[in-house]
Order: structure tokens, then sequence, then C-alpha cells
């Protein structure tokens, strides 16, 4: 009889064993599961905050182009403009045939 208990206490120590084994197999996959229900969110998250960056980096291209043709622009105009000066300059008024502005024939 004292062997029979014995076996029934070994057979119930190894019943809670085997319980607490699968109450530890529970818990790692309820904290696995809550794992991946907060890792969403900041997945979520991020490929938004990695569209933004992305926008914004478009966003700054094409102003930097925008402002690099301005320039250009800005250039060519200085550039007709001198040249214009240049051509205004080597003309000479009426009656001027010295060139000195002074209308010595007159």
């Amino acid at each position: 009889m004292r062997q029979d208990y014995c076996g029934d206490s070994a057979a119930a120590a190894d019943a809670a064993a085997a319980d607490a084994a699968a109450a530890d197999a529970a818990a790692a996959a309820a904290d696995a599961a809550a794992a991946d229900a907060a890792a969403a969110p900041r997945a979520d998250e991020q490929q938004r905050q990695n569209g933004e960056a992305q926008q914004q980096q478009q966003q700054q291209q094409q102003q930097d182009q925008n402002q690099e043709a301005n320039s250009d622009a800005a250039a060519a105009a200085a550039a007709a403009a001198a040249a214009g000066n240049s051509n205004n300059q080597n003309q000479r008024p009426s009656g001027d045939a010295g060139g000195d502005g002074s209308a010595a024939n007159s």
C-alpha cells in the first residue's frame, strides 16, 4: 500500500509538472501574441514616417531644381542685360563724329 501511495505521488508530481509546462507554454504564446500586437502599430508608424520622409525628400529635390532653374534664368537675364548695355555703349549719339558725346561737327 505504501508503494502505491508513492506511485500516486509521483504520478501527481508528473501531472503537476506537465501542467506547469503547459502553463509556461501558454504564457510564452501569450507574450509572443502581445509582442506581435505591439509591433504592428510600430511597423505602421515606421512605414508612415518613411513615406513622409520620402515625400519631404522629393519636395526638397523639386525645390532645389526650381531654385537652380530660377538661378539659371536670372543669370541668363543678367547676361542678356549686360550684353545689351555693352551694345548701347558702343553706339554714338547722332552728330557725334568723335564719339565723345559732344556735337563738335554740328
